[in-house]
């Protein structure tokens, strides 16, 4: 392997020198591989430990009713989603999780409704809302995002 400054291993290189000459010289160094494929394995194995479960593995809860309206039956950690026109279609977004025991959020949605929430599924207790933001919508927002489990928001445009 080839090491850092002042390594054994590192080939000498003189400022004006050739950069080719030096590359070649640090490949000469490396020690090559028994067995390529078992090393590359090994190293995926060690990076998924490290990584833990990626964000599409990470399903969310989500409501029966609207399960087969999302990509493999389900809302993803991490993932975006657009809802227009419909706060009913929102609060079967929200319910899902809800049920299941998580937080949510909703940020700038003075009409929310929370008896159609409730009748939707949404557990109150676990709510967080900020009905009016004003100009502060964005750290309304990006701190609901790291505490909660999902925030949905309404952005409304503040002269």
């Amino acid at each position: 392997m080839v090491g850092g400054a002042g390594s054994p291993n590192r080939p000498a290189a003189d400022v004006g020198g050739d950069l080719m000459a030096y590359a070649r010289a640090a490949l000469r160094a490396v020690e090559p591989v028994e067995d390529p494929d078992a090393t590359v394995l090994e190293l995926r194995s060690r990076i998924d430990k490290m990584q833990g479960a990626r964000l599409a593995e990470k399903r969310l809860p989500t409501h029966p009713e609207i399960a087969e309206l999302l990509p493999d039956g389900a809302r993803f950690a991490g993932s975006s989603y657009q809802v227009h026109g419909s706060m009913s279609l929102l609060q079967a977004m929200l319910a899902g999780p809800s049920l299941a025991g998580a937080w949510r959020a909703v940020v700038g949605m003075p009409n929310f409704g929370i008896e159609a929430a409730a009748t939707a599924g949404i557990d109150l207790d676990r709510i967080i809302l900020v009905p009016n933001p004003g100009k502060r919508w964005w750290p309304a927002l990006s701190t609901l995002e790291l505490t909660t489990t999902s925030a949905s928001l309404r952005r409304v445009e503040t002269g």
